[in-house]
């Protein structure tokens, strides 16, 4: 079965991009994000699964900063979530969508105003989902504990009396070691893993014991992630006119659910992922060989280029006091600039003979 994204032909944000105007808000005064311009102006589309990484630069957002926020909106559109960061229901509209790759800004309707607090529930909580998953993958028993806490008996004033000390279980609690939360922001997730609280696990009640914590941080995944997908990303059939036939596809009919869909691609291990050494950018990586392989450390000749001149620069900066290539390239790894000595010794020879 194909994740397939609805938004390929679908236009996502205005073109002259959102701002945050003032309003009140169920939760009291909040900013709403809401397009520049007038109605009718003209909308971008893009394919939100062609990349595969989005999720994990969504998931470093700086959520307490408004204008890196806006800056994210403005190029990838609105979330489609409410103001606790829930994805928020969607008409329909998969009937409309051919496969031609045709793009109809009106097909979408009205741009729904979403609220800032409702982007920094939805950011936070998938920089949870990414912290658990990667302590997971390298089994980082201290970094899981930050989040769970074995209990004989979780919350046991809301359960009946014949059922209380019956079943052990999990405390996940995101502000577990904080001194204090900032009301300001929705930064706080908590819930209980036990059959008590989560009936499906009854059948796996012996696997809730203080000697694993492994499984129960597995069941926070889900608990994280199953929700946001339950109401935005369904199985279909679409219709590919290219092929004329029938496909049947995993589509997300909001952004947020294309960005969990991909979370939860990377965790069944469809999806590795990279850090842009220069722009600190997240980008996908090919365990195949083709594409960008595992050895590349850039994104894009872009910003290979930037740091290929920024070490350049420095080394030529640092021949001044150091006159040994071997002085020069230790003082650019002692900077995070690392450059072999052989290549310091390039630049400056080329350097001498320019004059």
């Amino acid at each position: 079965m194909t994740a397939y994204n609805l938004f390929g032909s679908r236009a996502v944000a205005p073109a002259s991009g959102f701002k945050w105007e003032r309003f009140e808000s169920k939760t009291g005064p909040d900013w709403f994000l809401l397009p520049e311009g007038s109605e009718g102006q003209t909308a971008k589309s893009y394919r939100p699964l062609d990349d595969p990484a989005l999720f994990l630069n969504f998931a470093d957002l700086d959520y307490r900063d408004r204008d890196e926020v806006l800056r994210f909106a403005n190029r990838y559109g609105m979330l489609g979530v409410d103001e606790e960061g829930r994805p928020r229901p969607l008409p329909d509209v998969t009937a409309e969508h051919s496969g031609s790759g045709k793009s109809d800004a009106a097909t979408l309707g009205a741009w729904f105003p979403e609220t800032y607090r409702g982007w920094a529930a939805a950011i936070f909580q998938m920089r949870v989902a990414v912290t658990v998953w990667k302590c997971l993958k390298v089994k980082d028993v201290g970094g899981l504990s930050a989040y769970l806490k074995y209990m004989v008996d979780p919350d046991a004033g809301g359960v009946p009396a014949e059922f209380r000390g019956r079943f052990a279980g999990w405390s996940f609690d995101t502000a577990r070691g904080r001194s204090q939360n900032d009301a300001r922001f929705p930064d706080r997730i908590r819930f209980h893993i036990s059959p008590i609280h989560m009936p499906q696990l009854v059948q796996h009640a012996d696997r809730l014991h203080d000697r694993d914590i492994f499984y129960p941080a597995h069941v926070a995944l889900w608990k994280l992630a199953n929700p946001m997908v339950e109401k935005c990303v369904s199985p279909r059939f679409v219709y590919v006119e290219r092929e004329n036939r029938l496909a049947m596809m995993v589509i997300p009919v909001r952004l947020i659910g294309a960005l969990w869909l991909q979370f939860m691609q990377a965790v069944d291990g469809n999806t590795e992922c990279k850090q842009c050494r220069e722009c600190k950018v997240w980008y996908s990586i090919s365990p195949e060989g083709g594409g960008r392989t595992k050895r590349r450390e850039f994104c894009g000749n872009v910003c290979k280029n930037r740091d290929y001149r920024r070490r350049r620069d420095r080394a030529l900066e640092l021949a001044a006091s150091l006159k040994t290539p071997a002085k020069i390239a230790a003082q650019l790894k002692e900077e995070g600039l690392e450059t072999d000595v052989d290549t310091v010794a390039k630049w400056l020879k080329t350097a001498k003979q320019k004059g």
